[in-house]
Order: C-alpha cells, then sequence, then structure tokens
C-alpha cells in the first residue's frame, strides 16, 4: 500500500519507516529540511518537503501522492513537557491536534484514504476511578488541572474527530522511552533522573504506563496491516507507581535514588497536575490492542526495558 507518514523525522518514524518499507509498502514521508530528506531517503521513503501546519500544502501534498493510508504522528516537543506549564509547552503539539486534525483529516478523505491512524497519548489523562489500572479504553479527564486543560481538550478533539472518521484509528502511546526520546541516552529527562532533579513525590502512588520507541513502531506498522478501527492504549503489561520505577529507573542507568518530598513542597515547583502525575495518575491496559491488533510489545515491562535499553 501507499502510505504517507506526516512527522516521518520523528522517534517512532525513524523505527516505524524501516518496518513498513521491509513489509512491502511504499511510503512518503514529510520533512521540512534538507537533512530530514535526506534521513527520510535513508529509511527507504520518498521525502516529501511539506509544512505541516499549512492546511492548502497539505491538501496538494496528499492529492499529488494518492496514499492508501495516512498515518499522524505529528508533535512540536521541542522540549520536554513542564509539569508546571504543560499548555505552555505544548501550545504547538495542541495546535496540530486541534487545526492541524481538520485539515489533515479533511484532506485525507477528499483523496478517498482507506484509513487515518492518528498519535495520541495513555495514562496520564485519564479519568481517576476505583482502580489504578483503566480498562480497555479510558475516559480523559472531565476536569482536568488548569495547567493541563488546553493539552486535553486538544486530545479530546483529535480522538473524536478521528474516531468518527472511517477507518480512523487512535494510538495510545504510553511513556516513551528509548533511543532519541527525552528518557534514552542523553535525553532531557533521563539526565534529571541522573541529577536528582526528579524526586519521588508525597507516597508516589501515581502509576505509569511506559512504551519503548520500538513497540510504538511496531503498533502502527500493526495497525497499517489491520482492518479494525478504534482507540487503543499501545503500553506495556506492567503499569507501575512511581514510588517503584523511578528508583529502579535511576538504579539501571548508575544514579543515586531519588530524593523523596511532600506534595505540599513539591507543589510550587511542579504545579497541581505536577503533583497529580507523582501521586494520583492512572495507568493504562494493552488488553484491547494485544487483542484486536495483535500487539506484543518486545519489551513486556518498563523494567526488563529500562535496564536492557538505558542501562550502563
Amino acid at each position: 500500500m501507499r502510505i504517507f507518514f506526516a512527522g516521518a523525522t520523528g522517534v517512532i518514524a525513524r523505527h516505524a519507516i524501516p518496518e513498513l518499507v521491509r513489509a512491502g509498502h511504499e511510503v512518503h514521508g514529510t520533512s521540512r529540511s534538507w537533512l530530514g530528506e535526506a534521513k527520510l531517503r535513508r529509511l527507504g521513503a520518498h521525502a516529501v518537503s511539506l509544512d505541516a501546519t499549512d492546511a492548502a500544502a497539505v491538501r496538494d501534498a496528499l492529492h499529488d501522492v494518492r496514499p492508501d493510508i495516512v498515518v499522524n504522528m505529528l508533535t512540536d516537543l521541542k522540549n520536554p513537557p513542564s509539569f508546571r506549564d504543560l499548555d505552555g509547552t505544548m501550545v504547538g503539539t495542541n495546535h496540530l491536534r486541534t487545526a492541524g486534525t481538520d485539515s489533515w483529516l479533511a484532506a485525507a478523505l477528499d483523496v478517498g484514504v482507506r484509513r487515518y491512524i492518528a498519535q495520541s497519548f495513555a495514562g496520564w489523562f485519564s479519568e481517576p476511578r476505583a482502580v489504578t489500572v483503566q480498562g480497555e479504553v479510558a475516559e480523559l479527564l472531565a476536569d482536568p488541572p488548569p495547567a493541563a486543560t488546553e493539552t486535553v481538550g486538544a486530545l479530546r478533539h483529535l480522538e473524536s474527530m478521528v474516531n468518527a472518521a472511517p477507518g480512523g484509528v487512535v494510538l495510545r502511546f504510553g511513556v516513551l522511552y528509548g533511543e532519541r526520546t527525552s528518557l534514552g541516552t542523553y535525553g532531557q529527562t533521563l539526565e534529571d533522573v541522573k541529577r536528582r532533579r526528579i524526586p519521588v513525590v508525597g507516597g508516589g502512588q501515581g502509576v505509569w504506563s511506559f512504551c519503548h520507541v520500538e513497540d510504538a513502531a511496531q503498533a502502527v506498522a500493526l495497525a497499517v496491516d489491520s482492518e479494525v478501527t478504534g482507540l487503543f492504549e499501545i503500553v506495556d503489561h506492567e503499569p507501575a507507581p512511581v514510588h517503584q520505577w523511578l528508583p529502579e529507573l535511576a538504579g539501571a542507568v548508575g544514579a543515586k535514588a531519588p530524593r523523596h518530598v511532600p506534595a505540599w513542597l513539591a507543589r510550587p515547583f511542579i504545579g497541581d497536575f505536577g503533583v497529580h502525575l507523582m501521586t494520583a495518575a492512572q495507568g493504562a491496559s494493552n488488553d484491547l490492542a494485544a487483542r484486536e491488533l495483535g500487539f506484543k510489545p518486545r519489551h513486556e515491562t518498563w523494567s526488563e526495558g529500562f535496564h536492557t535499553s538505558l542501562g550502563g
């Protein structure tokens, strides 16, 4: 099939595009620089020079390529998101998930694509319930902390638009780690862990779900070759509270154990949303993705993945 891959120079695409090419698909990927175009050609894709925020250019590019499938992994993350001011650091990405979703989806449907696959996020923004791991599809926070209102709204817009479209698939990825992510070698978040800048807040009961970047790429390839539609959480098998995974991550990379600070002391520095992440966040479940997409993470747990991918 002919695939148009938006966000083709990102960390997920770096692993997904070679899988798609090996499977015999013809991949056209977006880039805004000659360096990105050269990288795409090395991965086996056809490079398309494109400003992904220009609706007219997007429409023209899709009409030129006439893809069977559009994969949209666009983000605009120059730095790791700030817990204290999430919306402030997610402005570009939120625009891509609102106005960008509208223009990309309209252009894709106009050229008659069979499937439209989009990226969302699993765990942090899930509505709290009686259990810390949600069922097959978690609801997004109805009343998120002020610092995350626009970000949750952008995710809600993206998911509702794509789910309502023919052939729409939403992949909610857990916290990504591995090569070229913030939780990868020389990544900013991992460096902060090494320098003990990220403490366990309160009891550290917030539950996080992780996904190795290679497993995220595998999910994209599975979604391309599947006929199922809907929303899927792409995470490993073991959601874990902060008080468990953060010290083990520090140990895996040879750092000292993280500090412990009470929530009241951390709040001025990381805000209400940061405290929520550390003390009340919900995990995610890959049950539906396993059953419907055949998703089987190669890195089955964050513990195994941290030690094999980040250790040393």
